[in-house]
């Protein structure tokens, strides 16, 4: 689910000419959606009962973008609003970056892209990607 990791190691595996193959894979997700990981145990009942909406506020953002949203201020504004409607989440960051650089994609994408996201839901940092 670290999508930004994987990059970095990949442009490392390239850069240094390392004989080794990477395989990315999709993020292994819950039922509901959460992405998959240990740190969700730390989650309170009630706080896993909210954990949900930080993939929902992002599937809201890759909807906008495929029919036709390409203005990043105005899709990362729509996830903003969906995911802290909820007062208990605190968004670390929300960006869209290019995929196959993670350079900055500007205000309008043109590229493959990917949003990428942090977020604090009481104690425990969620993070999570989506391609777009």
């Amino acid at each position: 689910k670290d999508y930004q990791q994987f990059a970095l190691i990949s442009k490392m595996v390239k850069d240094l000419m390392f004989d080794i193959e990477l395989h990315g894979a999709e993020t292994s997700r819950e039922a509901d959606g959460l992405a998959m990981s240990s740190r969700n145990l730390r989650l309170t009942p009630a706080e896993r009962a909210l954990a949900p909406r930080l993939f929902q506020a992002m599937r809201s953002l890759q909807q906008a973008f495929q029919q036709g949203e390409k203005h990043v201020p105005t899709l990362l504004a729509l996830f903003q609003k969906l995911l802290l409607e909820s007062s208990e989440f605190r968004l670390e960051y929300a960006e869209i970056r290019e995929q196959s650089t993670l350079a900055d994609s500007g205000e309008q994408i043109q590229n493959p892209a990917v949003l990428l996201v942090a977020a604090h839901l009481g104690a425990v940092r969620l993070i999570d990607n989506l391609e777009l």
